[in-house]
């Protein structure tokens, strides 16, 4: 049995039934849920039954769900579990705090995937593929085209595929030997997004997919997966976390870039100028 909770969660998965991958959705972006919540309040995080979470404890291998979280005390978790309830304790529960105090916890919960081993692995890819791709689906599709626009000013050959010509085939037949590609989408997912994820993957692509924590298809067919809470509140409150989450990783991107990202900002601020695309200044 793999001593790490999210290893674990990984190798059971495609055994788990949809209300299971649920609950693993939650534990893969939050392993201390596990030491900081009930089995009650994480059945309810995941929108599932507590019986759920007893047969989820019993797929992994354990009796219970407190021989599960013995588990995870003693296996080695992303972030230090001080800050974590620090972060529990300055912003609430969201239950009842109202809308600001809920759109703080899903950012800094954004905020905490940037603690996992494997956030720098993607943000290497990011910014060392040969090309980087990114699609978005029905209400997401803008959150990958802003994410390419923004890459653009950092490293070059970042494309956004609207989905236009129906099949995606520009990042299938992509010629370079690293290519990457993002996916961006929430509940309820585009059919598209499944398909091009398991297509790619298969083709040697290394598939980045951003999304919610009621996703149950990404797991099996994807490099990295970073979720960040579904809507079960707010309206628009999986939206605010994606544009954190997604600002970050453009962020760390161009700080693994280093000068090679401000040559490139250097040469853009010299087009805007020379084709005038910005007001002047009245100064």
């Amino acid at each position: 049995m793999a001593s790490d909770v999210r290893e674990l969660v990984k190798e059971r998965y495609d055994s788990l039934t949809r209300s299971e991958r649920l609950l693993a959705n939650l534990v893969l972006a939050e392993p201390h849920i596990l030491l900081l919540e009930t089995s009650a309040a994480i059945a309810g995080r995941a929108g599932v039954s507590a019986m759920s979470v007893t047969r989820f404890a019993h797929k992994l291998g354990f009796d219970s769900f407190q021989e599960l979280r013995q588990h995870a005390k003693g296996s080695s978790l992303d972030a230090p579990l001080s800050g974590l309830v620090a972060a529990r304790r300055s912003v609430g529960t969201g239950a009842g705090d109202g809308a600001f105090e809920a759109d703080c916890q899903t950012i800094r919960r954004a905020y905490e995937l940037r603690e996992r081993p494997d956030w720098s692995e993607a943000v290497g890819l990011v910014a060392h593929s040969d090309c980087v791709y990114a699609a978005g689906f029905q209400t997401t599709a803008h959150l990958a085209r802003a994410f390419v626009d923004h890459l653009e000013y950092v490293r070059p050959r970042a494309f956004h595929l609207d989905g236009t010509n129906g099949d995606y085939f520009n990042v299938l037949t992509d010629p370079g030997p690293n290519v990457a590609l993002v996916l961006v989408d929430i509940f309820r997912y585009g059919r598209a997004g499944p398909l091009l994820a398991e297509f790619a993957h298969k083709r040697g692509v290394k598939v980045i997919v951003l999304c919610d924590d009621l996703c149950d298809w990404a797991v099996p067919v994807a490099d990295h997966v970073f979720t960040v809470a579904g809507n079960r509140g707010p309206f628009m409150g999986t939206t605010i976390a994606l544009y954190a989450l997604i600002n970050l990783l453009l962020r760390d991107t161009a700080n693994m870039l280093g000068d090679r990202a401000l040559d490139l900002l250097e040469v853009a601020a010299e087009a805007q100028d020379w084709f005038g695309q910005h007001l002047k200044d009245k100064n």
